[in-house]
């Protein structure tokens, strides 16, 4: 009997995965400060972080896609437009 299902896991797996590419990014921006000068946001930077690293080049992390993904974007997308209507932009 399986405390969480596993394909809780591996939305705790993408969500730990993209939590962790963020925070490098944030380190590289605050380190390399000709990506400061080229305005290039922390959120580019970790996609082309794990880009490099998903199973398209180097293929150390293994992000799963479908279903799980869409539901993920769904869903932070989500909370993103609650959060501007709750600002009041």
């Amino acid at each position: 009997m399986y405390f969480l299902e596993p394909a809780a896991l591996d939305s705790f797996l993408v969500f730990g995965y993209v939590s962790l590419a963020l925070l490098l990014a944030v380190f590289f921006r605050t380190q390399f400060k000709f990506l400061q000068h080229l305005f290039i946001p922390s959120n580019i930077i970790a996609g082309l972080i794990l880009l490099l690293l998903g199973p398209g080049i180097l293929g150390i992390v293994n992000i799963p896609a479908g279903q799980l993904a869409h539901n993920f974007v769904f869903h932070l997308i989500t909370v993103i437009f609650i959060l501007l209507g709750v600002k009041g932009i």
